[in-house]
């Protein structure tokens, strides 16, 4: 229900990105929902299980009587060391995005977006999912391997200022995937370097293609979040936490002197601790096991740990439920992907990334290497796309699988 006081909310948004339905909000996330919301599937992870989620509700019923859980490395279908946690039955990202949706402060309903801070530099408002330049995309919001392929596409056109040595340049051009012809520039026609000189130039302006509205497409988020609104969030949140340490910015009277803060932020309100700085629990002493949640936020986002310990003061049981778990898991037992997965993949086909031309893939420079087992030639291009969605969720595979 928005951000109080020094924190963000806890809770969770379903559909967030709008594409599956509209999106459904809920603040309840307390030890009771863990016990009846919290399932870890290994249908497709490489361990061992007893039922179709992995283990029962006291998980003491598995193989040999182990509470732990063992590799199956071989097992069949497997494919991931990570298991799939579900919270209510589906898949959740975590990480800053989901911190800013969950506190209502990042737009995903194709609402007007507002500044972060308000014309008056006193308030903080919701934040902007669009920075635009003219009447189109500020180029330096993408990279120009993405522009270029979005030109090459026919989803966007590029316009710039250049002096080509014709007649009247100075002058505005259009690169385009049409043909070169008055101020029209064949992309395919110009040397890469010209074109990322364009692109970098100040008077360029990314504007709708003939075959999509790009711009268009970006501003509204017709097919959910993306890749962009991922990173953009880090540096949203950033801006959020500096606020709350500082107080409110405020904008110096040349750009060479520092910003300065209202100083009025939680920094100030800190004090020197006296005495034990931590509170001790001691183990009961009645000879039962005990368990132990607890949940917070890692930068990565949702960090759960769990822990069961015995009458005798020894640990019986230890989880670890951490952000890269939830982001990059495999399937769960009824075939879901996890959310990296699923931003990998084309939007709602399950299909992988839309088919492109190997011509298209070598004229960019990709090497092509033909399938042992026969097939179409493999760009080298492909996997790079896949890298970029995956580096978005800011993954700790090592954390994950521990």
């Amino acid at each position: 229900n928005g951000v109080t006081g020094n924190h963000f909310p806890r809770g969770w948004v379903k559909n967030a990105g709008g594409y599956f339905g509209a999106a459904q909000t809920d603040g309840t996330i307390n030890a009771a929902a863990v016990q009846t919301d919290l399932i870890e599937h290994v249908a497709y992870s490489r361990y061992q299980q007893n039922n179709a989620y992995g283990y029962d509700a006291n998980g003491l019923s598995y193989p040999y009587q182990a509470s732990r859980t063992v590799p199956e490395r071989l097992k069949g279908g497997a494919y991931s060391y990570l298991k799939a946690p579900r919270w209510a039955g589906d898949p959740m990202e975590v990480a800053p995005w989901a911190r800013l949706v969950v506190a209502g402060e990042y737009p995903i309903d194709m609402a007007a977006p507002e500044p972060l801070i308000d014309a008056a530099g006193t308030t903080l408002q919701q934040v902007a999912s669009l920075y635009t330049k003219g009447a189109g995309l500020d180029p330096k919001m993408i990279h120009p391997d993405l522009a270029v392929a979005c030109v090459r596409a026919g989803l966007a056109e590029l316009s710039v200022t250049l002096n080509l040595g014709n007649p009247g340049d100075p002058q505005t051009y259009t690169v385009s995937d049409a043909p070169t012809g008055g101020t029209n520039l064949f992309i395919d026609d110009l040397p890469y370097a010209t074109i990322v000189a364009a692109y970098q130039a100040a008077s360029a302006v990314i504007i709708d293609g003939g075959v999509a509205p790009l711009v268009t497409y970006i501003a509204t988020m017709s097919l959910g979040l993306s890749t962009m609104d991922r990173l953009r969030a880090r540096a949203l949140e950033s801006a959020f936490i500096m606020i709350w340490m500082m107080g409110m910015p405020s904008k110096p009277a040349l750009a060479a002197q520092a910003i300065t803060w209202a100083n009025n932020g939680w920094v100030s309100q800190l004090a020197a601790a006296a005495g034990d700085t931590y509170t001790y629990i001691a183990t009961p002493a009645d000879g039962l096991s005990h368990t132990g949640i607890g949940g917070t936020e890692a930068p990565r986002g949702a960090l759960m740990h769990i822990c069961t310990i015995g009458g005798d003061g020894k640990i019986e049981r230890y989880q670890c439920i951490v952000p890269t778990t939830w982001n990059a898991c495999p399937r769960d037992a009824g075939d879901v992907m996890g959310p990296m997965e699923q931003a990998i993949v084309a939007p709602g086909t399950g299909a992988g990334f839309p088919a492109q031309s190997a011509v298209a893939y070598a004229a960019d420079g990709g090497v092509l290497y033909p399938p042992v087992s026969g097939g179409g030639p493999v760009a080298t291009q492909g996997g790079v796309e896949a890298l970029r969605i995956a580096q978005s969720f800011d993954p700790c595979i090592a954390c994950a699988v521990h």
